[in-house]
C-alpha cells in the first residue's frame, strides 16, 4: 500500500493506494478516532458490488445503515440532499458519526456536501470506486450539489478524514468510465508531470490492463493533487489550474443537462479545445498542442454527433464560477508539465476553435 498525505494542519489526511485494501476496512477506519455509527451512501449497482460487503465487514465492530441514491449527475441535487438529512436522522446519525462514501464522484460530492452541512459538520471518508473519483474529485475536499444553471454551484471546502483507494474495484468499471478517469489523469499530467504524460504517450492503449502501470498513474495524480491542494486549499490561486479543460467542459455538461456527456466525455473536449486555443492565441507551440490532441484522440472523443450553438457555449461559461470580473479565465498549457491561466482570450479565437469543432452554428 502507497500513501499519500494532504497536509491541511488539523484537516490533514491520507490517501491509501493499494490492491485489495477494503478488505482491511475497520483496520483502515480505527485510527480515526472513537467512532460507534456509520453511514454508508452508495448507489444501487455499487451497493451490490461493494457497498453490502464493506457494510457486513464494518457491522462487526459499529452501527451501521446504509442510504442508496439513484446512479447519475441527476442524483448531485438539494432533492437527494434532503433525502440523505432524512436518513441520517432517523439513523439517529450524531456529530462523532462517520459518514462513508461509496461510489464514484456524484457520490463523493453529494455525501460530502450533506457531511459539511448536518449538524454543522460530521466526519466522512471517501471510497472511490471510479477511475474518474479516485484520481480526482474524492482528493481535496470540494463538496457540491448541482444546480440546473450550472454544475457544482451549491458546494462547500470540507475535507474528507480519509480517502480509500482500492484499485481492484476498477476491475469491475465499464470502459466508458475507465475512459473518464483517463481524461483526469491526462489533465494532471498536461499541466503538472511531463513524464506522466510521456508514460501515457507510449502506453494508453494498455493502461487499463496493466495494474502496476495503473497504480502508478493513480498514485502520482494524487500526489500532484496532494501537492496543489496544500498551497491553494480554496482554489485562491493555484489550485485553479486543476480546471484545465474544465471551463468549455462544465458548460457543454450543463448545456446537455448532464446526461449527454460524461465529465470526462466533456473535459476530454475541453482540453483538447483549449490546446487549439493556446496554440491559436499564441501561447503554445503547435508541438505542444498536437501531442495533447493525439493523446486525447487515441483515448477517443465522443462518438456523439454535437450540435451545440457557440453562443449557448459561450453564455454558458460566462455562468460558471471561474469568471472573475465578467471575464472567462482560461487555463491554458504553455508547455507539456505546466499550466498558465489567462482571461485575455479573444472572443474571436474562443469562437472560432468553437466554430470548428461544434456543428451548429449559432
Amino acid at each position: 500500500m502507497k500513501i499519500v498525505k494532504v497536509n491541511l494542519k488539523e484537516r490533514s489526511y491520507r490517501i491509501l493506494i493499494g490492491s485489495g485494501i477494503l478488505k482491511e476496512v475497520n483496520a483502515l477506519i480505527e485510527p480515526l478516532g472513537n467512532i460507534e455509527k456509520v453511514m454508508i451512501v452508495t448507489n444501487p449497482v455499487v451497493f451490490s458490488l461493494y457497498s453490502k460487503g464493506i457494510e457486513k465487514k464494518l457491522r462487526k465492530k459499529y452501527k451501521v445503515a446504509h442510504s442508496v441514491v439513484p446512479d447519475g449527475e441527476s442524483s448531485k441535487s438539494l432533492k437527494w440532499a434532503r433525502f440523505l438529512y432524512d436518513e441520517m436522522l432517523k439513523a439517529k446519525m450524531e456529530r462523532g458519526s462517520l459518514v462513508l462514501a461509496v461510489g464514484g464522484g456524484v457520490i463523493g460530492d453529494l455525501a460530502g456536501f450533506v457531511a459539511s452541512t448536518y449538524m454543522r459538520g460530521v466526519p466522512y471518508v471517501q471510497i472511490p470506486t471510479t477511475l474518474l473519483a479516485q484520481v480526482d474529485s474524492s482528493i481535496g475536499g470540494k463538496v457540491a450539489v448541482n444546480h440546473p444553471l450550472g454544475k457544482n454551484l451549491i458546494g462547500s471546502f470540507y475535507q474528507p478524514k480519509q480517502v480509500i483507494i482500492d484499485s481492484d474495484v476498477l476491475e469491475t468499471l465499464p470502459q466508458k468510465e475507465f475512459k473518464n478517469g483517463i481524461a483526469e489523469i491526462i489533465k494532471m499530467a498536461a499541466i503538472r508531470d511531463k513524464n506522466l504524460f510521456s508514460l501515457l504517450e507510449e502506453n494508453i492503449n494498455s493502461i487499463s490492463a496493466n495494474k502496476e502501470l495503473l497504480n502508478k498513474a493513480i498514485y502520482w495524480s494524487c500526489f500532484h493533487k496532494a501537492r496543489i491542494v496544500e498551497e491553494d486549499e480554496k482554489e485562491s490561486g493555484l489550485r485553479a489550474i486543476l480546471n484545465y479543460g474544465h471551463t468549455i467542459g462544465h458548460a457543454i455538461e450543463s448545456l446537455g443537462k448532464y446526461h449527454t456527456l460524461k465529465h470526462g466525455e466533456a473535459v476530454l473536449i475541453g482540453m483538447f479545445l483549449v490546446s487549439e486555443i493556446a496554440y491559436k492565441a499564441g501561447l503554445c507551440s503547435k508541438t505542444v498542442m498536437e501531442r495533447q490532441q493525439n493523446l486525447i484522440g487515441s483515448v477517443g472523443l465522443p462518438e456523439k454527433q454535437l450540435s451545440l450553438p457557440v453562443k449557448d457555449i459561450m453564455n454558458a461559461m460566462e455562468r460558471d464560477k471561474k469568471v472573475k470580473n465578467g471575464k472567462i479565465r482560461f487555463v491554458l498549457t504553455k508547455e507539456i508539465g505546466s499550466a498558465i491561466i489567462r482571461d485575455n482570450i479573444p472572443e474571436k479565437t474562443v469562437g472560432s476553435v468553437l466554430e470548428n469543432f461544434f456543428y451548429k452554428k449559432s
